[in-house]
């Protein structure tokens, strides 16, 4: 008997499952780690910030008040701070960095010199002369620009930002006055070449509520200088030397690492950027080939072919299951209303300067509705992402409903709670909606922070309506538990459904810190921010895929328990051990130490590897099914899982390498780079499994009522999503490598402006063609569901006996040719051992 090796005792059941909830153990222990010791690392806010002359610039309460009017404005989803957020509008603070830059220059040639410094167009509106008078003014020759140059480096390295007291020197006082007035004509008069229409930030005025007497006035100048200190904050953050909370020794890098490049003073990359890059590219190949080696040798052996179980046979459905059907109208029109507010976005993308539809000429009305004034980017997109999440959480939501009677063969003793799931799904998204609309549009001036919009990308919705989603998915919780509490026990499969299940609605609850108010510091509010990001949706909801797939395939007959549980536990390993502490990706250039650059990065990579394993053994039990039965009852189901499983691999395969590599990621942060990533990462990766579940719980309905099934509009609708989705990705990244190199050749504040955009016009453009695909395929789909639902004819039973028919006949044909064959064979060969035979006894005779 041949000895078993360590990696083939590692590779059992048993090991997995115990290796698995020891990295469990490691990885959330080395999270709460870094959580308690935030503050050693974080950039601190200062009580004053000060001129030398000590005039009082702003404070810290300032920067705490000021942050909640950026907040209250959605500002984040029409440009970003530190690189995150939206890509439409401005950096701010790059901005601010950048220009304090240029006017410390002008003030350092004027003050020495008396001469005037020449760079090139873009930085002339910074001069105080006019184009015309340039050839009558004597310019600085190198060694005097050398002198300026070294006087700004030393202005900037000499702020240090801690928590007492920031000094600027009086030219730096006077460059963030300069950044105030920019700041302030920008949000006001608005920016319409980058799609902010301006005016949206009125006077607020309060007043006494029995005599409707005036208490307090704020301008809308006022609040925008008073926002113009929260970015100038984030300008000191990505701009002075980080220090050393301990012994206040000032280190070789800023607090942002260095992000972004500044050729004005000389900051570029770090050494260990690419170091990092280059081990991540040795390391992947070798570890990616173990993992496809060990795929193929202990998890799809030729024996586990024998242990298939018989497909899932519907015949009825439970009636919490058939009280989601209810579920599937409802969140295909909000994929519909979601990706049409999409089409809105991409035109915007392309010529922000125009409205939607440019119809005064015929219908002002419409028009005028449908303007930039009333539909303004940062509202439209802040609703459109926020969908997105709804949406496929309540199509996995009603898979767990769907799956978990099946799971423990019974049925909940109250079904009619679904039906409060459904409502309150309806409140939230109606409500939300409503109030992010009118949060951005300040129609809630002082409610905001409870029922208006929020700042945070992907996740807008505030304390009201987050406290309806905790509450939510609590509820939806504890009636999977309800079911499963015994199943879980013995079933892997139900324990993993229980678990994952308590993750999703346990982890929000870290988007709602701190409860009562906002999160004065940017940096550690994003850090937070990530843990729902990234650990709620990419990390619980990705162990919750691995399991919808492996059970999925395995109820089918596809798969067999064995090759699917062992293959699921390889698969949660990796996915613990890189996806939990690889959110460190996101802390890279927004405040935290450079330690962050080295966690987690390379295993991200690997982990859809298995899944593609697992989908491409199925597919072949898949092609061999479907030879003998020509018909394949959930294929519809099927395919989009598998089209979830190849967007997952190029979401976190390929993509993950054109962007997540940090020499690549520090000229391309927060550029058109990073869109298709993340827009292929949700819908392929989520929104695909989304649909599938909600076609299953219709398939299943079509089967337990033996009604009609096409699956043509299904089909349709499939491909015309897969071609957008890769489609839409060629035109960002060409326009993500062009700011690129932008970024590399100049430096990053060109990245983002309206000029460097412009001549990737054809490429914006270019845009209508997939996303036209897009809705097409999401109107497809709606009416494919709606219509399985609402309008299904009952299957006749002469149709069924005639395909019965068809299927036996085609088996015995294949069974006759096969049995002819061997037949033919055999006579063939007869003749031959015959004549053999009778030489061997000829040649005895002769003997």
């Amino acid at each position: 008997m041949k000895k078993e090796s360590i990696l083939d005792k590692f590779m059992t059941t048993k090991w997995l499952a115990w290796t698995f909830w020891t990295i469990v153990v490691v990885m959330v222990t080395a999270l709460v780690f870094y959580t308690a010791n935030l503050g050693k690392e974080t950039p601190p806010i200062p009580q004053q910030v000060v001129s030398e002359k000590w005039e009082v610039l702003y404070t810290w309460d300032d920067i705490a008040q000021w942050k909640a009017y950026f907040q209250q404005y959605d500002l984040t989803d029409w440009g970003s701070m530190m690189g995150m957020w939206a890509y439409l509008g401005p950096d701010f603070s790059t901005d601010f960095f950048h220009n304090r830059a240029t006017v410390l220059y002008d003030l350092y040639w004027n003050l020495n010199f008396w001469k005037f410094l020449l760079r090139e167009d873009a930085e002339l509106e910074h001069l105080w002369i006019k184009k015309s008078d340039i050839a009558n003014i004597t310019f600085l020759n190198d060694i005097e620009k050398g002198a300026v140059k070294e006087m700004v480096k030393a202005d900037f390295k000499n702020t240090i930002l801690n928590e007492e007291k920031t000094i600027y020197s009086e030219a730096s006082a006077i460059a963030y006055k300069s950044n105030v007035v920019y700041l302030t004509k920008m949000l006001l008069e608005g920016d319409p070449t980058r799609g902010y229409p301006g005016w949206i930030i009125k006077d607020w005025v309060a007043t006494h509520w029995k005599t409707w007497e005036k208490i307090a006035e704020v301008t809308a100048e006022k609040k925008v200088a008073q926002i113009a200190a929260f970015v100038d904050w984030s300008q000191l953050v990505i701009s002075s030397p980080r220090v050393n909370k301990e012994t206040w020794e000032k280190m070789d890098r800023t607090w942002s690492n260095n992000w972004p490049n500044e050729p004005l003073i000389d900051q570029d990359i770090a050494w260990v950027n690419h170091v990092v890059s280059l081990w991540e590219f040795l390391l992947l190949w070798p570890l990616s080939i173990l993992v496809v080696f060990l795929g193929f040798k202990y998890f799809f052996t030729p024996e586990d072919k024998k242990d298939l179980q018989k497909p899932l046979k519907i015949t009825k459905m439970f009636q919490s299951q058939k009280n989601l059907l209810w579920w599937v109208p409802v969140i295909a029109l909000l994929i519909v209303v979601q990706m049409t507010m999409w089409g809105y976005l991409a035109h915007i993308y392309a010529d922000p300067s125009l409205n939607f539809l440019d119809t005064h000429w015929l219908l002002p009305w419409l028009d005028n509705l449908l303007s930039q004034q009333n539909l303004p980017f940062n509202a439209m997109r802040s609703i459109h992402t926020q969908l997105a999440i709804l949406w496929i959480a309540a199509g996995w939501l009603v898979w767990w409903m769907m799956i978990a009677p099946w799971v423990a063969w019974k049925d909940h003793k109250y079904p009619w709670l679904v039906h409060i799931l459904y409502w309150a799904i309806l409140v939230l998204v109606i409500w939300s909606v409503t109030g992010l609309y009118m949060g951005a549009m300040w129609m809630l001036p002082e409610s905001w922070f409870w029922l208006g919009n929020e700042w945070r990308e992907l996740i807008n919705l505030w304390r009201a309506w987050d406290t309806v989603l905790v509450i939510w998915l609590v509820f939806w919780f504890l009636l999977i538990v309800s079911l499963l509490k015994k199943a879980s026990v013995k079933n892997p499969f139900a324990a993993v459904i229980v678990w994952s299940a308590f993750a999703i609605a346990g982890l929000y609850v870290a988007w709602m810190i701190p409860f009562q108010k906002i999160m004065p510091n940017f940096t550690v509010d994003d850090f937070y921010r990530w843990w729902v990001i990234h650990l709620w949706v990419e990390l619980t909801f990705e162990l919750f895929a691995v399991w919808v797939i492996t059970f999925f395939t395995v109820a089918l007959g596809l798969v067999s328990t064995r090759s699917a549980v062992k293959l699921m536990l390889f698969e949660l390993l990796l996915v613990m051990f890189s996806w939990t502490l690889w959110v460190g990706h996101h802390y890279w250039w927004q405040g935290l130490d450079q330690h962050w650059i080295a966690i987690g990065w390379i295993f991200s990579a690997m982990e859809p590897l298995p899944l593609v394993l697992l989908i491409v053994e199925a597919w072949n039990n898949y092609r061999e099914k479907t030879f003998w039965d020509k018909w394949f009852e959930f294929g519809t189901v099927f395919m989009w899982i598998s089209g979830s499983a190849v967007l997952n691999f190029i979401w976190a395969w390929f993509l993950w390498m054109v962007i997540n590599t940090p020499t690549i990621n520090y000229y391309t942060h927060g550029t058109y780079l990073i869109m298709p990533h993340g827009h292929v990462a949700l819908l392929g990766a989520f929104g695909y499994i989304a649909i599938a579940f909600l076609y299953l719980v219709v398939r299943s309905n079509s089967l337990a009522n033996n009604y009609v099934w096409k699956t043509k509009l299904a089909n349709t609708g499939f491909w015309l999503l897969t071609i957008w989705v890769l489609l839409f990705a060629v035109p960002t990244i060409m326009i993500g490598f062009h700011q690129g190199w932008v970024a590399y050749d100049q430096w990053y504040f060109f990245t983002r402006l309206h000029e460097t955009l412009e001549p990737m016009k054809t490429w914006m453009w270019f845009r209508i063609l997939p996303d036209t695909m897009m809705i097409l395929g999401w109107v497809a789909i709606f009416w494919d569901l709606t219509s399985k639902i609402l309008f299904s004819k009952k299957e006749e039973k002469t149709w069924v006996i005639e395909k019965a028919k068809k299927v036996v006949k085609t088996v015995k044909k294949s069974v006759t040719k096969k049995t002819t064959t061997k037949a033919k064979t055999t006579t063939k060969k007869t003749p031959v051992k015959k004549a053999t035979t009778k030489k061997t006894k000829a040649k005895k005779t002769e003997k």
